[in-house]
């Protein structure tokens, strides 16, 4: 049994800091002509992908189970998804219906977001973000959670990332678990902006004209 987020398998395993989760970002780029006919190297994406890397050490049976599972399905369908660790918000307030109240503001929260929370017992939710207030400091979550998740716990409440997963070799602690080491990354930026739509332009003197439904700027 796995859960999908927007057709991502999630992985909702806390992280062990024991071997801290690494981050990294990759610019990809590709050869072209230049103006002057020179090779050229030019960027292929507007912003930067990022690769999350992290261990898992399941504590039980059924933690592992869960993560053999997870993983299965996410190199079959090619989606995963997971927090992203090492860049949670902690909450100042708890959280019980659709209101996420945010003692730290610094995250870039955006409208579309999926936002995961998760209590000590290792109950979870993911949840969307329909408004983001406050600077970034009051989030609306789309539906309210399925339980009150304590500010006294000092929880925190993590951003989502999608991509492609790969997984090293496990390496064994007893005879029924050991640890893996999870890599995601990204295939498109979360900072990526969205293509197409309507182009302002004045309807007014030189410099611009249409061509069907193209407007060229010149």
């Amino acid at each position: 049994m796995v859960d999908l987020v927007n057709g991502s398998v999630l992985f909702a395993h806390r992280a062990d800091w024991q071997t801290p989760p690494t981050w990294q970002r990759t610019w990809s780029t590709g050869i072209t002509e230049s103006i002057l006919g020179n090779e050229a190297r030019a960027a292929t994406r507007q912003n930067a992908r990022i690769s999350l890397t992290w261990t898992v050490a399941p504590r039980t049976l059924q933690e592992q189970s869960e993560l053999d599972d997870r993983i299965r399905a996410a190199l079959k369908s090619g989606n995963a998804c997971t927090p992203y660790h090492g860049r949670g918000s902690p909450i100042s307030a708890d959280v019980t219906n659709v209101t996420v109240n945010l003692a730290d503001a610094t995250w870039p929260w955006a409208i579309g977001d999926y936002i995961f929370l998760q209590d000590d017992a290792m109950n979870w939710d993911v949840r969307q973000l329909t408004n983001v207030t406050g600077g970034g400091a009051t989030l609306t979550l789309g539906a309210a959670v399925s339980r009150t998740y304590p500010v006294a716990n000092g929880l925190y409440v993590f951003p989502l990332l999608f991509g492609k997963l790969s997984v090293k070799d496990v390496s064994l602690i007893t005879n029924w678990h050991g640890e893996v080491s999870l890599t995601l990354q990204e295939l498109t930026s979360r900072d990526a902006a969205q293509l197409g739509g309507n182009v302002n332009h004045s309807g007014a003197g030189i410099g611009w004209m249409t061509v069907g439904t193209t407007n060229i700027v010149g």
